[in-house]
């Protein structure tokens, strides 16, 4: 196997720039066709990069929707779909809040589930 190459000093995690080495490689195997569908599930808090890295890889968003574990609490997971080549258009989707206060499923989360289960 190649040697891994080395990580300057002050890196910081590089989680992302990890993921984005290795979706490079994958590129070169499998490359997004034009007007090709892209889906990412990621946090919130990463979406400046998100959106900084699918506009360099020319994947322009088109829906988000935020997932809130619970309708008090800040979103955990933000569900993104993209297409290459696209022209300009966001859609952002009404929010998907996943508990109750008492910990029940949502009535949406119920019906999203249903569509699974046969």
């Amino acid at each position: 196997p190649p040697a891994k190459k080395p990580r300057p000093a002050g890196h910081g995690d590089g989680r992302l720039q990890r993921m984005a080495e290795r979706a490079d490689r994958a590129d070169r195997r499998r490359r997004l066709k034009p007007k090709g569908d892209f889906f990412m599930v990621h946090r919130p808090f990463r979406l400046p990069e998100i959106f900084s890295s699918m506009s360099q890889h020319k994947i322009e968003p088109k829906r988000m929707q935020l997932v809130y574990p619970f309708e008090d609490k800040e979103p955990n997971i933000v569900l993104i779909e993209g297409r290459k080549n696209a022209q300009s258009r966001l859609k952002i989707e009404k929010p998907l809040v996943v508990r109750e206060k008492n910990c029940e499923y949502t009535d949406e989360i119920n019906r999203l589930y249903s569509l699974f289960k046969k």
